[in-house]
C-alpha cells in the first residue's frame, strides 16, 4: 500500500452550466410524467437525479501517488497513469465524456505513435495540479495558459 504521505490528491472543478445543461436535457423524459400521474413521481425523479449528479461530482478525485496519476470515482479507482509516460497537458474545452465535472479541462497525453492515448481531467488546483506533474516528469510539454478566471465560484465553473 503506498504511503499516505507521497500522495497529493486534487478534486474535480464543478461546473454549474455543465450540471444545469444535463438537467435540461433530461427534461424531454421527464415533463411527460407531469402530465400522467401528478406531482410525486417526476419530482422524486427530478432529485434523485440531482442528488446523483452532485454525488457524482463531489467523489471525483486526482491522486498523485509516486509517479502515478490515479483516477478515482466514488473512491473506486477508474484508471492510472504513469507520470514519466506523459508526453503532453494542454487545455481543453472537449464535451467527450471524461472523469471531470467541469468542461474546462486539460486533456494529458501519454505514449507516442500507435501506444498514444489521453484522458480529460478537470483539477481544482489546477497550477498546483500542472507543478506537481512538472517536479516528477519536467519533461511534459505544457499548453496551459493560466489566466484570471472571472467566474470562479470557490471551486465552482459557471
Amino acid at each position: 500500500m503506498d504511503d499516505p504521505k507521497n500522495e497529493k490528491v486534487f478534486r474535480s472543478r464543478i461546473s454549474v452550466l455543465m450540471h444545469g445543461c444535463i438537467l435540461f436535457l433530461m427534461l424531454p423524459a421527464i415533463l411527460p410524467l407531469f402530465f400522467l400521474g401528478g406531482m410525486i413521481v417526476p419530482l422524486c425523479i427530478v432529485g434523485g437525479v440531482i442528488v446523483f449528479v452532485a454525488l457524482l461530482s463531489c467523489t471525483i478525485c486526482y491522486v498523485i501517488s509516486d509517479d502515478t496519476l490515479l483516477i478515482k470515482c466514488f473512491g473506486i479507482s477508474h484508471g492510472n497513469v504513469k507520470i514519466a509516460d506523459i508526453v503532453a497537458v494542454e487545455r481543453s474545452y472537449s464535451i467527450i465524456s471524461s472523469p471531470a465535472a467541469s468542461l474546462k479541462r486539460l486533456e494529458v497525453r501519454s505514449g507516442r505513435g500507435a501506444q498514444s492515448s489521453f484522458v480529460l481531467i478537470s483539477p481544482v488546483r489546477e497550477h498546483e495540479f500542472l507543478e506537481e506533474l512538472k517536479t516528477i516528469n519536467p519533461q511534459i510539454v505544457f499548453n496551459v495558459p493560466i489566466r484570471e478566471e472571472k467566474w470562479r465560484i470557490w471551486d465552482w465553473d459557471v
